[in-house]
């Protein structure tokens, strides 16, 4: 356990809820609450807070919010607890990310649906955010697993181990900083959409979203090429 304390993240809320999860899990760890139940607890926090977001009165909404916070600071939880009781499953590591799928479309429905009442080219935008998400998400996950982009993984691996190097590594800036810690992944997602709650200000967080995920596609994207390119061109 003195592994996870230590251990630190360069993003600010995912080193947040690694310092929650960590107490929690100390307080957890002698009652029969299972890691399992963490994860699973998950489907209900955003269920309702889905239920909620639908809702008309302010206070839900509110609600709503803190439920989502819930549901993404739990996604850590139930590892640290299991870390805490050595209580690790197969059946545990697999539901986890099928939850947060789930989760995500759950509430992107709702919101579609709530902010449909203000204008129904909100449910288009919606769910475009929705799916450039997961896209950007594919790039990442099309050259780490198919073998066909196996050039491309060598070189992204060559740049690991350069960038690792004290004396090769590129001095870390403020827009470095503001592009790491704003960068939508699920956790900074989740709380975008938690913000737009609790400030009434949903249908903004879903416009500011859907420009910021489709810049960081199209740029992805244009680092992926550019280095095609120069694989091509040895």
């Amino acid at each position: 356990m003195n592994d996870i304390k230590k251990k630190t993240h360069k993003q600010y809320i995912k080193q947040i809820y690694r310092v929650i999860s960590y107490y929690l899990s100390e307080k957890l760890k002698n009652t029969s609450i299972t890691p399992n139940q963490i994860t699973l607890s998950r489907i209900f926090l955003v269920i309702l807070a889905s239920l909620f977001i639908l809702s008309d009165f302010y206070y839900l909404k509110f609600f709503a919010a803190i439920l989502l916070l819930m549901f993404s600071m739990f996604d850590a939880l139930d590892g640290s607890l299991a870390l805490t009781k050595n209580k690790f499953s197969m059946l545990g590591t697999w539901l986890d990310p099928q939850i947060d799928r789930l989760g995500l479309l759950l509430i992107f429905l709702s919101i579609a649906f709530d902010l449909s009442k203000e204008n129904e080219l909100y449910v288009y935008l919606t769910m475009y955010v929705l799916v450039i998400f997961f896209f950007r998400g594919l790039i990442t996950s099309d050259i780490r697993l198919k073998d066909k982009f196996k050039s491309l993984r060598e070189d992204q691996n060559e740049k690991k181990i350069i960038e690792s190097n004290p004396k090769e590594k590129k001095k870390e800036g403020i827009f470095y900083q503001i592009k790491l810690q704003t960068s939508p992944h699920s956790h900074n997602l989740v709380l975008y959409i938690s913000v737009g709650l609790i400030f009434n200000v949903l249908n903004f967080i879903i416009i500011f979203l859907s420009l910021y995920l489709t810049t960081w596609y199209i740029w992805s994207n244009y680092k992926i090429i550019l280095k095609a390119i120069s694989l091509d061109l040895r």
